[in-house]
């Protein structure tokens, strides 16, 4: 085993009607370290037969229940020193992982590290990618206030911990706060789980490549009530018909996180402050307001013309992504030459395991 430490880690990759890329990930973890759970929602389970080559650190659950609650369930499946979660279509690098928990190790007041992103997608047979998050670049949460670290950490917002290597008590109460009730506000488990890590302790993101974001899928939306991208939490925090709501997920967050009782109102606080600093940042009213007149225009907008513009902006979008993307090695390279630890060997591997990927459905 090339990374010994990375038996000390339990990776959750939670799926949802892709299975194919859920067997993928868990042929490319299987026999190299980590402890991987992968928890599948969909209606049918994958064939045991077809997991029987699987190594024995990964393990498959058929769990058809919401995504919440399957999160939730993964609390009792971790026994390591450290957890991570990661999408069943993307990967981690092993070599940048091994560094997260060195650091994690040696920085007591550290709870969560991290390492930079790129995206990749195929284009014809050949894999490119493109750097992402890329205000992740030396990013350090660092205050020794915990309610401080909350609002820096909303004002500018990057989701620097939630594909992360967590200390393992800190992730799975973070887990626990966002499965107490699920929202009806886009991805607001993630704002959650942000916000806890970042109030339980300092985090950092590393020079070293590790999360390689696919976007081979379209993202997932109408299968529960925290994946409808039109509900922003913007609309929801301002809304005066959501006061209860709001006052709940207040109440949610600010008991589990208190260190004590009479520690609560304060906390409480915090989160509120923290979720003011997003809300201002992301959701102004001129946002809004231009949000409100587009939402009119389309209203008067025949339905065979809005089929027509919706080609066209799609064109356009996956065209730019095009314009910034080179060969995934190229890409890869160009983030070494900006500073970036790069392991090539790990990166190659992946690299393989897509194009083999790819190849193979297309002769299926």
């Amino acid at each position: 085993m090339r990374h010994p430490q990375l038996s000390r880690l339990t990776i959750i990759i939670p799926t949802y009607n892709r299975q194919a890329y859920a067997f993928r990930s868990m042929m490319y973890w299987s026999g190299i370290g980590p402890t991987v759970h992968v928890l599948d929602g969909s209606a049918c389970p994958i064939d045991l037969d077809v997991l029987s080559d699987i190594g024995a650190n990964v393990h498959y659950h058929h769990l058809p229940i919401g995504f919440v609650e399957r999160l939730g369930c993964s609390q009792k499946l971790i026994a390591t020193d450290y957890a991570a979660l990661l999408s069943d279509d993307e990967f981690f690098l092993p070599d940048a992982l091994n560094k997260c928990i060195n650091v994690l190790d040696t920085e007591p007041d550290m709870v969560s590290c991290g390492g930079r992103c790129l995206q990749f997608s195929l284009n014809g047979t050949a894999l490119m990618g493109w750097p992402v998050y890329t205000s992740q670049d030396g990013y350090f949460v660092a205050s020794n206030d915990a309610c401080e670290r909350m609002v820096y950490h909303m004002n500018p917002y990057t989701p620097s911990t939630i594909y992360s290597v967590v200390k393992c008590e800190v992730w799975k109460k973070a887990v626990e706060i966002l499965g107490h009730k699920e929202f009806p506000v886009y991805a607001i488990g993630e704002l959650q789980f942000e916000l806890a890590v970042s109030f339980l302790g300092k985090s950092k993101v590393l020079q070293n490549l590790m999360w390689m974001r696919s976007d081979e899928n379209a993202q997932l939306a109408g299968t529960s009530i925290s994946l409808d991208p039109n509900k922003r939490i913007w609309h929801w925090w301002r809304d005066s018909h959501t006061l209860n709501q709001r006052n709940e997920f207040l109440d949610i967050m600010s008991k589990g996180l208190a260190p004590s009782p009479a520690e609560v109102s304060v906390v409480r606080d915090g989160v509120s402050r923290a979720i003011d600093a997003y809300v201002n940042a992301y959701g102004g009213e001129a946002t809004n307001s231009i949000k409100e007149f587009i939402k009119a225009f389309k209203q008067r907008i025949p339905p065979q013309i809005k089929q027509v513009i919706k080609k066209v902006l799609c064109r356009n979008q996956n065209l730019s992504a095009q314009l910034n993307a080179t060969p995934l090695m190229d890409a890869a390279k160009a983030m070494a030459a900006s500073g970036a630890a790069v392991n090539l060997q790990d990166l190659k591997n992946i690299e393989r395991i897509v194009a083999d990927f790819h190849k193979n459905r297309v002769v299926n």
